[in-house]
């Protein structure tokens, strides 16, 4: 008997062995797979447009002993999606605001930003803690799906020369601009009651 089978009475000689043979066989078949999947990937990545060289030898006898340089076509990168939106104005741009201090001071650094005013010309109309519907925190993008569960977060609301900006934000994300257009209404009950 093997080592296997050693310490199970139970199972009969003829079994053991089965299983000895059995696992004798798969340890081959899964330093094959690993070879072969090892193989599969690359660190390199060749350029888009271009070919690489692929080095593979002959099935046939070949009269020479050097292998055949063959040229294996590359993948073209998927097609992109585009869209003829006309240009976003320049409140709903991105900016590059460092996420460092009190949020409604992250909101208003943001905003001076996006419309390049001063700070000081900036108006705190209020901040408020409140529960969001959804993952969406109150400002859902068309066509995008979110975690449907009530979620804690605050509303800022900010104004410029008479006119008001919302920023949202969540747990684990810092305050953002919900366009006006995109502004959903925060959950009954407010902040801590779910």
């Amino acid at each position: 008997m093997g080592v296997f089978c050693r310490y199970r009475r139970h199972v009969s000689p003829r079994r053991c062995e089965t299983a000895i043979v059995s696992q004798r066989r798969l340890i081959p078949l899964a330093i094959a797979t690993a070879l072969a999947l090892s193989a599969c990937g690359s660190d390199e990545s060749p350029t888009s447009g271009s070919a690489s060289p692929v080095t593979t030898t002959d099935a046939v006898p070949s009269t020479s002993a050097d292998p055949v340089i063959t040229t294996a076509p590359t993948k073209a990168p998927p097609p992109s999606v585009l869209t003829t939106a006309p240009p976003p104005s320049t409140i709903e741009q991105e900016t590059t605001v460092p996420s460092t201090g009190s949020p409604t001071d992250i909101a208003i650094a943001d905003l001076a930003d996006r419309l390049d005013v001063d700070p000081a010309e900036i108006e705190v109309v209020s901040v408020e803690e409140v529960t969001w519907p959804d993952g969406g925190l109150g400002c859902p993008e068309p066509g995008m799906s979110y975690t449907q569960a009530l979620v804690n977060g605050s509303r800022i609301v900010l104004a410029v020369d008479g006119t008001e900006y919302e920023y949202h934000s969540g747990p684990r994300r810092d305050p953002f601009y919900c366009p006006p257009e995109r502004v959903t209404p925060p959950a009954t009950g407010g902040y801590g009651d779910i």
